[in-house]
């Protein structure tokens, strides 16, 4: 069995199954990768933005440039890692976790 067979099946099943809120899965050969949130117990692929970046919902901040990921352009890439990092989402998120602590 691949990795890409153990990823996008057993793996997404056991992680579903243990409450893993987003999954994302990529499989390098194919150019494919999916963004999943788990929805009422059930993975539901998220629908690439008309801007390119998905979002993560459960760590806010943490966006991602899946056209520069493909292109391995490291510099766009990290541009919007930094952009999430500095929105007010990300900042909110911070201190929530530090209420926690």
């Amino acid at each position: 069995m691949t990795s890409s067979e153990v990823d996008f099946g057993p793996k997404l099943a056991l992680y579903q199954r243990a409450g893993v809120q987003e999954y994302i899965t990529v499989e390098g050969l194919g150019r494919r990768m999916i963004w999943r949130v788990l929805e009422n117990g059930v993975y539901v692929a998220q629908t690439l933005p008309p801007d390119g970046i998905v979002r993560s919902q459960v760590f806010a901040g943490l966006w991602l440039d899946v056209a520069a990921f493909w292109a391995d352009d490291g510099a766009k890439v990290l541009a919007a890692l930094n952009a999430g990092l500095a929105s007010e989402d990300h900042q909110r998120f911070v201190e929530r976790l530090a209420v926690g602590m």
